[in-house]
């Protein structure tokens, strides 16, 4: 998979996310392009599973066989890519799997973007199915930070284990996104934004690990 460079911006920086299932790997930039690549491997672990499940049974692996080999060697024979241009994914910063509170019986997943910029953005991305053969992307929350430049971007569980989407702003305390309607099929708000809280004394934290964040700072004269 590969993001073109477009415009001044010729030295990407890309961000990567791989969901808790380990089903996808999700890539983007900073800046210099608006398009999001999405590697499925959902076919690699199968076919691990598989080998596995032959060399437990006494069986041949499939890794052994010509196939099995080819396949090895070209992963194009089980990695699919997906590609999406949109400039609200621009900064990508974190990607979560959703419970199924809606009860569709289908995976989803919701993508955190906005760094560098001052708006956050939470995407949706629904997987392709035998019927779909294409995923689904749609922008659901579109809103501005409390700040101008975003420089962190994650998903975390609260103490009560609903979803949270956690942004920092440089300069500006934590805030957290109260996501827990994606996860029980509540309606969306109409104003794109979600209901939020800012913790305080958090202007200098540089990351969130579960309860915890972590910051400081440094100055040299």
């Amino acid at each position: 998979a590969h993001i073109q460079a477009k415009g001044l911006h010729t030295n990407l920086i890309m961000s990567l996310g791989v969901t808790e299932d380990g089903r996808f790997c999700f890539g983007g930039v900073l800046r210099g392009s608006v398009e999001m690549v999405c590697v499925d491997l959902s076919n690699v672990e199968a076919f691990y599973a598989q080998e596995e499940a032959n060399a437990f049974n006494g069986g041949k692996p499939a890794a052994s066989s010509g196939s099995g080999r080819k396949r090895l060697g070209s992963l194009g024979g089980l990695v699919r890519i997906f590609k999406h241009q949109d400039a609200k994914l621009k900064g990508f910063g974190s990607v979560t799997r959703i419970e199924d509170g809606r009860g569709t019986g289908e995976s989803e997943y919701r993508l955190f973007c906005g760094k560098g910029i001052k708006n956050i953005h939470i995407w949706s991305f629904k997987p392709p199915t035998p019927t779909s053969p294409d995923p689904q992307w749609a922008c659901i929350y579109d809103t501005q930070s409390n700040g101008m430049t975003v420089e962190y971007l994650s998903f975390r569980r609260s103490s009560l284990g609903h979803l949270q989407g956690v942004s920092k702003s440089q300069g500006q305390c934590i805030r957290l996104w109260d996501l827990k309607g994606e996860e029980k099929g509540e309606a969306r708000p109409e104003s794109k934004r979600p209901e939020f809280v800012d913790v305080p004394n958090t202007e200098n934290a540089v990351g969130v690990f579960g309860s915890y964040a972590f910051g400081g700072g440094v100055g040299v004269r």
